[in-house]
């Protein structure tokens, strides 16, 4: 955590305490105020704000307002009692994290410390270390990616961090207690990339003696990271589509319909549009994997 201030918004006494612990060990301070009394005008920058004691009426709003007054640092809203509604929307009203409780307060912190501005750009939690103005850049839209669920495309060259930048926004994401499965599509060999995603039944081909689970099963409610997705053949890039759209898949050899829980992040070096304009790549899958609706273009 970096040693700019943390703000303390109206959290319990326990929680405060932990905190305070936390921000001795690392170096910084915290700020703590009653809701709904705020500071005016922050005086140097926050690493974090966390805000505890919302009430659904005011919760959208106040954090809004947040954001607003601070500039950009990350807002945690610590949910005890809001309704699913208010969370959602909270979700989608630039609250970087929303933590439900009850939870112990060391929990909390361990949680909420993951968002602080600067945790991206010491390398204290992904090994991404930067501090250029497009590093930052791109540290913002992984925060903004962490809070949605929507399919997100990381292209760049061999080397560039795209696992790591994946890893983090599932670090970052509440599915970050479930598995981060990572599927290198350059590394299987074709035959048997379908059975590694989906899975395959008992007898399904020569070989198959017992039941596999497949990388989207395996995954649960957490994230599948397909690096070098470019690289997928034309017939498992049609069924990976089917995944996306409706959520669903079949092991192979089954005809059972499993639901599929996960989130995907895909990343390629190459240029998939590239790839599409030679029929290499389906364009509809282009289009599902590479939306940028979300993107933060200010």
């Amino acid at each position: 955590m970096s040693r700019d201030p943390l703000l303390l918004l109206a959290v319990g006494d326990a929680v405060r305490t932990a905190f305070e612990r936390h921000c001795s060990r690392v170096g910084c301070r915290c700020i703590a105020f009653d809701w709904p009394d705020l500071p005016a005008s922050p005086k140097e920058p926050y690493s974090l704000c966390v805000v505890g004691s919302l009430r659904d009426e005011n919760a959208v709003e106040a954090v809004r307002a947040l954001h607003k007054m601070l500039a950009g640092c990350p807002v945690v809203v610590l949910a005890e009692g809001l309704s699913t509604d208010v969370a959602d929307q909270l979700a989608q009203s630039g609250s970087t994290a929303v933590i439900g409780l009850p939870l112990p307060a060391d929990d909390v912190v361990a949680r909420a410390a993951r968002f602080s501005a600067s945790a991206d750009a010491d390398g204290s939690e992904s090994g991404l270390v930067g501090s250029s103005v497009a590093f930052r850049r791109v540290m913002e839209q992984a925060h903004r990616a962490a809070r949605l669920d929507s399919t997100v495309l990381l292209t760049g060259e061999t080397g560039t961090g795209k696992s790591a930048l994946a890893r983090r926004i599932h670090d970052l994401s509440h599915r970050a207690a479930s598995p981060f499965v990572p599927v290198d599509c350059a590394a299987l060999a074709a035959s048997v990339v379908e059975s590694e995603l989906f899975g395959h039944q008992q007898g399904a081909f020569t070989g198959a003696v017992a039941m596999h689970r497949g990388r989207f099963e395996v995954a649960g409610d957490g994230t599948v990271f397909l690096d070098e997705i470019g690289e997928l053949s034309w017939p498992l890039q049609a069924k990976l589509l089917r995944v996306l759209e409706d959520r669903e898949f079949e092991r192979v050899g089954s005809t059972r319909i499993q639901k599929m829980n996960a989130r995907v992040i895909a990343a390629t070096n190459c240029e998939v549009d590239r790839l599409v304009e030679r029929g290499e790549f389906r364009s509809d899958l282009f289009s599902v994997v590479s939306d940028t609706s979300w993107v933060d273009r200010s």
